[in-house]
């Protein structure tokens, strides 16, 4: 057994030892012994150098601790989620390292460590963003001098830590009718609040009648329900109201969906992407050929991208019916434009100009 090492639950080396009367211990945040070894002579150091008026010791799990006990509550559910599942990889890699102490090259090691556990660059570039916010707060704390996580990103940006294309799934009318033909009436509810009206998920799982206007055709989604933070009315397609008139309501509780319970459902309930799955299955057996890789916020994708290919509406419309931060958002995720719209509008453009369209030619 290594000195002032020892194994705790079976995989995480932790250390133990003693200065001046004083006992110090704590966990190293890694299986391997020989980065054990070096982190605990680091934090020999540093509790030396100390005793000498250097900084006070405050590492990168000290810092995520204070940023997760003051800055958690400002955060929805979802990103929590998300958050927590960055800060235990960053935690296990770096959370034994002095704030102050980190570099490129810690980095660049935690980068190739996670692409080697089989991460795509969107997913490096999300962690390391949780790692830059925690060190903008250091910051404020005066804990550290600049944001070197953020530096970091910046440069990486440019020699290939970049986010991946947007996905651009939509679903054709015939792969909608055939879904939602083999939905019960709840899940038809919430699917064509997705498909017409451009609901998320939470903002479909937190909706209540109050908020639902029948007689005017059209719905509030509360700022605290939706990704942006700003409310919005939704004008309701018939389709929605109609599927909305459908939906039994429960005397104990005043959201559209509910369980069994008679409560809603949690905000990361599964329930209509269950759904969903299983109707686009059965779908696929009905039509003789299989429905591949839609997923719920596809519905979504597919409510802008009709808006805008099918309905005419304009980039700034759909962003405010979807409830976007910026254009820039609609631009890059729903302007899906594909080949044969690109000849439909060439030869609109040539009508208007008085040339006949030429045919293609047969295959």
């Amino acid at each position: 057994m290594p000195t002032n090492l020892h194994r705790r639950g079976g995989t995480i080396w932790h250390f133990k030892f003693r200065r001046h009367g004083l006992d110090f211990e704590g966990s190293t945040f890694t299986a391997d012994l020989d980065e054990a070894q070096r982190r605990l002579e680091a934090r020999r150091e540093e509790i030396i150098g100390r005793e000498f008026g250097a900084y006070p010791t405050r590492t990168i799990y000290d810092a995520i601790e204070r940023f997760q006990r003051e800055r958690y509550h400002h955060l929805r559910p979802r990103s929590q989620r998300r958050y927590d599942a960055a800060i235990k990889a960053l935690l296990s890699a770096l959370g034994a390292l002095s704030v102050r102490r980190l570099s490129s090259a810690h980095l660049a090691r935690f980068e190739d460590r996670r692409r080697a556990e089989g991460l795509c660059s969107s997913s490096i570039r999300r962690d390391l963003a949780v790692l830059s916010a925690v060190y903008s707060s250091a910051q404020v704390w005066e804990w550290c001098e600049s944001n070197i996580v953020a530096a970091y990103l910046k440069a990486r940006r440019r020699t290939g830590l970049t986010d991946g294309e947007p996905r651009q799934r939509v679903l054709s009318e015939e792969e909608e009718a055939l879904i939602l033909k083999h939905c019960r009436p709840e899940a038809v509810a919430a699917l064509v609040l997705c498909l017409d009206a451009g609901l998320r998920r939470e903002e479909v799982l937190s909706l209540r009648w109050f908020d639902v206007d029948l007689v005017r055709g059209e719905i509030r989604i509360r700022g605290e329900n939706a990704k942006s933070g700003r409310e919005r009315i939704i004008p309701l397609f018939p389709r929605v109201r109609a599927a909305l008139e459908r939906l039994p309501r429960c005397n104990g509780c005043p959201h559209v969906f509910f369980s069994r319970y008679k409560r809603r459902y949690a905000p990361e309930s599964n329930v209509f992407n269950t759904a969903l799955a299983a109707a686009v299955q059965l779908a696929g057996i009905e039509r003789g050929a299989p429905i591949l890789d839609v997923r719920l916020h596809d519905l979504r994708r597919t409510c802008g991208h009709r808006l805008i290919a099918k309905h005419g509406w304009q980039m700034h419309e759909v962003q405010k019916f979807l409830g976007h931060s910026s254009i820039q958002v609609t631009e890059r995720h729903y302007a899906v434009v594909g080949a044969d719209e690109v000849r439909a509008a060439m030869a609109r453009t040539l009508r208007a100009i008085g040339h006949t369209p030429l045919q293609a030619s047969p295959d």
